[in-house]
């Protein structure tokens, strides 16, 4: 499949969302946030359709159609990269937590493309999946929204993914030169406190909106390869698109991300799985 087919694919399920659109939280203000951000999203969509499928057909070339491949998506959120990749024919579920999956509309538009639904909140540490199911597992912009340890999370998530499978993750780069600039001039990186207000107020539902504890890229290898997973391929960027207008400031960013890559906003990486870990981890309400 080439860039232009995921393109126009990934297009075509973006109007559907202005067309028809989901409102997530039944908010009833027929949802622009929601597409807003969706064309905000649109670079990283992009790029996470270009490489999962690079990586299949780099690391999974035995399959005879793209049927044959089983993904899951953590964290589907409104469901477009699911959506496009199931249009690519690929056999995907779809699974987030029960707040968004429970939404008819959403529910119908998977269903629309036969798209499988999982709804669980992963603080449960249990994913609702046999063992061994999915070739390939996509955790993008998850991690950093969890508030709480990660770690008996990730043994779930290498529990239902095959032997060899992939697994696929992005995340802010919490190394990025606007953080590291921020703490120069002794302000926070974290989100303001007003987004802790926000999250709880019936009319602006954030929900998962703020990010608890985002990631350096060691940290996150070191993380994952601790826990069964073997790196195969890292990188961090930061999406052209987001620079469309030739500004100075633009410019002078383009420069700077060229010449100090680690310096800029997402970071990216690709991990086979080559053992199930075995931890014994001692959980209690003080953990979860």
């Amino acid at each position: 499949m080439s860039h232009l087919d995921v393109t126009d694919i990934l297009d075509a399920t973006i109007q559907e969302y202005i067309e028809e659109p989901i409102d997530l939280l039944n908010i009833g203000n027929g949802a622009p946030g929601e597409y807003e951000y969706i064309v905000r999203s649109r670079p990283s969509y992009e790029r996470t359709l270009c490489d999962v499928i690079k990586f299949i057909k780099s690391h999974l070339p035995m399959r005879n159609s793209p049927s044959d491949i089983s993904i899951l998506e953590v964290g589907a959120f409104l469901g477009v990269t699911s959506i496009a990749m199931t249009k690519m024919g690929f056999s995907v579920t779809a699974m987030d937590i029960p707040e968004f999956m429970n939404n008819k509309r959403l529910k119908m538009r998977y269903d629309k493309y036969n798209v499988k639904r999982l709804s669980q909140n992963l603080r449960t540490n249990k994913i609702p999946s046999e063992s061994d199911r999915y070739d390939v597992v996509i955790l993008c912009e998850v991690l950093e929204h969890l508030n709480f340890n990660p770690l008996p999370m990730i043994v779930e998530i290498s529990r239902t993914l095959r032997q060899d499978g992939l697994l696929y993750i992005s995340l802010p780069n919490l190394a990025r030169l606007s953080n590291r600039i921020s703490l120069l001039l002794g302000l926070s990186i974290h989100n303001p406190i007003d987004d802790f207000f926000a999250q709880l107020d019936d009319k602006d539902n954030m929900i998962v909106g703020l990010h608890w504890r985002e990631y350096t890229s060691k940290e996150i290898k070191y993380m994952f390869e601790r826990l069964g997973f073997r790196t195969v391929e890292s990188y961090i960027t930061s999406d052209t698109a987001f620079f469309s207008n030739s500004s100075l400031r633009n410019v002078v960013k383009k420069i700077i991300y060229n010449l100090m890559p680690s310096f800029a906003f997402h970071q990216v990486h690709l991990f086979r799985k080559i053992k199930q870990p075995h931890f014994c981890f001692h959980q209690c309400d003080a953990t979860r």
